[in-house]
């Protein structure tokens, strides 16, 4: 039966025990066989029945026939099954089955629901229209930004108090006091609810439900709809999972990638922890290891970037803070205030502190200067002297940090340094690619002032494939031959910079193999063992180390840098370069540096090399 929109189910139980059989003749033993026509052959079976006509026996008495109203329990079937198959229907569709599934559980015709889950980004509410587009009462606006300030709004509001909104009648006064809820209009919803759904957990979402027709909806609905909320529930725990894993696959494949030549590694440790887990066990996870891998570090980094960054935000607040002392200047000329004559001696102040080098402490004055002291000044004058409005906008348009005047140098370095970085990231990128195909290794880059990079390669990141020292060889000249390039397309780029940034290229040779784990704080590989720990020193004190007995850094532009400890590399890098030579990649300038004593190292020597341009 059909009520209105909704389908009822019944179900009938039929009562025979009151119903006696009287047989007119004298029936044939009961044969056994006849369980097994019915299972084998119906046609047997019928044959063998039609021995028993209906007229030689006789009903006697009753039966009890009862009907009963299922249709809560086929409703909560419904859903059931709508949410056992959300891993293989789209959101949408299940939304659909949810919907005609709370309706036929209230009985009410016409129903609209909306499940709207809590996603969280650091701690702030987010709308995500992949997961969930679909709100009864919740304005959808045209603006993302919008969805989230409201769902944060509602998330406010149930974690203050958890109780249920309920409206049995939605008025024009409710409309106008609550602009967030005018969906309810567009929908022309009359009764409305909006439930939070709270576990253990915390508050997840809230669940909408709203009705055309004024007073369907009361307290009773809450006390109706218990059975459906465990269910809906999970289908809410549904949604945030796979928000989540798709901000966590979007962050992997971006930021962290799991290369192939170790991921293998990592699965390998996960199963092993998920079968301890599967026989209860309490054991900590492993952690990722590596022994006995040749390790490679370079470094391309930007020839006095701090000083040349120092340099650009200097000549920005030159400009700046002179800009600002002709306003002044002109203002105090027909307003004489003696607080604009403060603001013109601080001005005149720090500019002298400007004529020496940049220093981080003169930096923050004068940025506090200018960002507070002196746009606190100009919105007073925009109000209490508008003749001055026309030189008070044209100076604030000069602030803009993109296109204005007074980021010009700065703006210049940094579109600059970018250029620089990208093409090296680039290159690296695509070089690595082509050079993994060859013998599998371990890559991991890093932002400084330019790019730094690790490589490890060895018989235990890839133990399917037997290793040989060729293929260290290999990568130690392919490493040689890319700083080349580097360097030469930065030479190439040098005109079409809007600031002629200069790289440097620095190789560290280490002539023996170091074993090497998992940092899952820092999420990447560090060395293992006090022996090996010299390795991870000498990267990081040799970036401006200088030639024993001068002032002369090692790293110049348009020169490859490599520091060494042993004769055979001495020998193996001499020979990469003389290769290189034959090539007119690199020139016949070669230097055999000793290098100055840095703290708890010694010995240390170097070649350098020019590129030819």
């Amino acid at each position: 039966n059909s009520y209105g929109d909704t389908i009822r189910h019944y179900r009938l139980s039929v009562d025979s025990s009151y119903i006696h059989v009287h047989s007119g003749t004298v029936l044939p033993p009961y044969n056994e066989d006849w369980l097994k026509m019915l299972s084998v052959s119906n046609e047997e079976f019928l044959e063998e029945f039609n021995k028993f006509p209906s007229s030689r026996f006789r009903l006697e008495g009753f039966c009890l026939i009862t009907v009963k109203d299922v249709s809560k329990n086929m409703a909560i079937e419904l859903l059931k099954n709508a949410i056992l198959h959300m891993h293989t229907s789209s959101i949408e569709e299940v939304m659909e089955n949810v919907e005609r599934a709370v309706g036929e559980l209230l009985g009410y015709p016409g129903i609209k629901i909306g499940i709207t889950p809590f996603f969280k980004i650091n701690g702030k509410v987010v709308h995500d229209k992949c997961c969930v587009e679909r709100f009864v009462g919740i304005h959808s606006s045209d603006k993302t930004n919008d969805k989230g300030k409201t769902l944060q709004k509602f998330y406010d509001l149930f974690t203050a108090d958890p109780n249920p909104i309920i409206l049995p009648y939605v008025d024009e006064t409710f409309l106008r006091n609550n602009p967030s809820l005018k969906g309810l209009a567009e929908n022309e919803i009359r009764s409305f609810l909006i439930y939070p759904l709270q576990t253990a957990d915390g508050l997840l979402g809230i669940f909408e439900l709203g009705s055309t027709e004024e007073g369907v909806i009361s307290s009773k609905t809450i006390d109706l709809l218990q059975l459906s909320f465990p269910v809906i529930i999970d289908f809410v725990y549904y949604m945030l999972e796979t928000f989540h894993n798709r901000i966590e696959r979007l962050v992997k494949e971006t930021f962290t990638p799991l290369q192939e030549s170790v991921e293998w590694k990592f699965n390998e440790v996960a199963w092993k922890y998920l079968v301890k887990e599967d026989n209860h066990k309490t054991e900590k996870m492993d952690n990722v290891f590596f022994e006995k891998v040749f390790p490679l570090y370079g470094s391309v980094d930007i020839k006095d970037s701090t000083i040349k960054r120092n340099l650009s935000l200097k000549n920005d607040f030159i400009i700046q803070l002179r800009a600002i002392l002709e306003l002044l200047q002109a203002i105090t000329a027909k307003v004489p205030l003696p607080f604009i004559d403060s603001l013109v001696y601080k001005c005149n102040k720090l500019l002298d502190l400007l004529s020496n080098d940049l220093s981080n402490e003169n930096e923050l004055k004068v940025r506090e200067f200018l960002e507070e002291e002196v746009i606190l000044f100009l919105n007073s004058v925009k109000t209490r002297l508008p003749q001055f409005a026309v030189e008070v906008e044209d100076y604030l348009e000069k602030t803009d940090p993109k296109t204005g005047e007074f980021h010009h140098y700065h703006n210049s370095y940094e579109t600059s340094f970018q250029k620089i970085n990208e093409t090296i990231t680039a290159y690296f990128q695509q070089e690595v690619e082509k050079q993994l195909k060859v013998y599998p290794f371990y890559y991991e880059k890093y932002r400084t002032d330019g790019i730094e990079y690790n490589m490890y390669l060895g018989q235990s990141i890839a133990p399917e494939i037997a290793f040989d020292p060729i293929y260290l060889k290999n990568l130690r000249l392919w490493q040689l031959s890319s700083m080349a390039h580097i360097a030469l397309a930065n030479h190439h780029m040098l005109e079409t910079l809007l600031l002629p940034l200069q790289t440097t290229q620095l190789i560290l040779v280490h002539s023996y193999p170091i074993d090497i784990s998992f940092r899952k704080d820092e999420r990447r590989f560090d060395v293992e063992g006090a022996y090996n720990i010299r390795y991870e020193m000498m990267k990081k004190r040799i970036d401006k180390v200088r030639i024993k007995d001068t002032m002369e850094r090692l790293t110049q532009p348009d020169k490859i840098a490599i520091i060494y400890t042993s004769a055979t590399d001495l020998n193996e890098y001499t020979q990469h370069i003389s290769f290189l030579q034959s090539k007119n990649i690199l020139t016949d300038d070669l230097e055999m540096l000793e290098l100055e004593e840095l703290q708890g190292l010694s010995g240390l020597k170097a070649l350098r090399v020019s590129v030819n341009y």
